[in-house]
């Protein structure tokens, strides 16, 4: 189901960036690069989750909230989550992801009340980037370091 999810947010960016296309074609190769990255490492995750799960080493999602039991494959799923992390951060930061984005509208952008949609440059989608990377990493610290009582999700 979380594929599903990733490839259904996929074609409403597609439909999103698609005036960005007809106005500038050469974009397309650029765009056609971010969704299938999406696509890929989007996924790794979520795959690792369904092979786990299909294959009985977890009961439900809700045991990936739990790493502290250290069973096999949530620690993969963790550990794939943070490989992403350290991936993402070294393109965003350090080879040119950020610009890359800024250069095609319609991936990151801003909304306001009164002035309607607007692309972010670099910088802005590097401080965005930033926030939810330590969104990412508080929730997965808050896995690691909590007790979470997962039977009350799955009675």
């Amino acid at each position: 189901m979380f594929i599903a999810v990733t490839y259904f947010n996929i074609v409403i960016m597609k439909g999103k960036v698609r005036k960005y296309i007809i106005e500038q074609p050469a974009l397309e190769p650029g765009y056609d690069k971010i969704f299938k990255i999406i696509a890929l490492y989007g996924n790794i995750p979520w795959a690792i989750m369904g092979i786990g799960t299909l294959l009985g080493f977890t009961n439900s999602m809700f045991d990936y909230f739990t790493p502290r039991l250290l069973n096999p494959f949530v620690l993969l799923f963790h550990a794939s989550i943070i490989i992403l992390y350290i991936k993402s951060i070294k393109g965003m930061y350090f080879g040119g992801g950020a610009e890359f984005l800024a250069r095609h509208p319609g991936i990151f952008e801003q909304s306001g009340v009164f002035k309607g949609k607007k692309s972010i440059s670099a910088k802005g989608i590097k401080i965005w980037f930033g926030i939810m990377l330590a969104g990412g990493i508080l929730g997965m610290s808050a896995m690691w370091c909590l007790k979470i009582p997962i039977d009350v999700f799955t009675k």
